[in-house]
């Protein structure tokens, strides 16, 4: 599952996530919590690499981008906003159904997922 393998990955490179810790004391609980980059690439290995953090929106096959983000509907579906603007015909009120269960939303109670 997906859950199972974001778990072996972060057992993966906690080892060198400790190392980093212990080398960089206070100054490496500034930069995670500040939600900055690590200042080293941790590298997973070659069994873990089948996934990556592109997201393609399942109902127009595309990539999603900055200026069309991933958007997470209340019943827990992700979209890209392109495709729930155009579901609910370019309005944040207008219901429309998910397209993936029958659960009904807005456009204005879909939240951005930041990637």
């Amino acid at each position: 599952s997906a859950l199972s393998s974001c778990v072996a990955a972060g057992e993966a490179v906690l080892p060198r996530l400790v190392k980093l810790s212990s080398l960089l004391g206070p100054k490496f609980v500034d930069v995670w919590r500040s939600g900055g980059e690590l200042p080293v690439e941790l590298e997973l290995p070659p069994t873990h690499r089948m996934h990556h953090s592109i997201f393609a929106c399942p109902v127009s096959k595309e990539p999603t981008t900055p200026g069309n983000p991933p958007m997470l509907l209340p019943c827990g579906h992700v979209l890209a906003l392109g495709s729930l603007t155009k579901l609910a015909r370019g309005s944040r009120t207008v219901r429309f159904k998910c397209p993936y269960c029958p659960a009904e939303a807005t456009t204005a109670m879909a939240k951005v997922l930041h990637l």
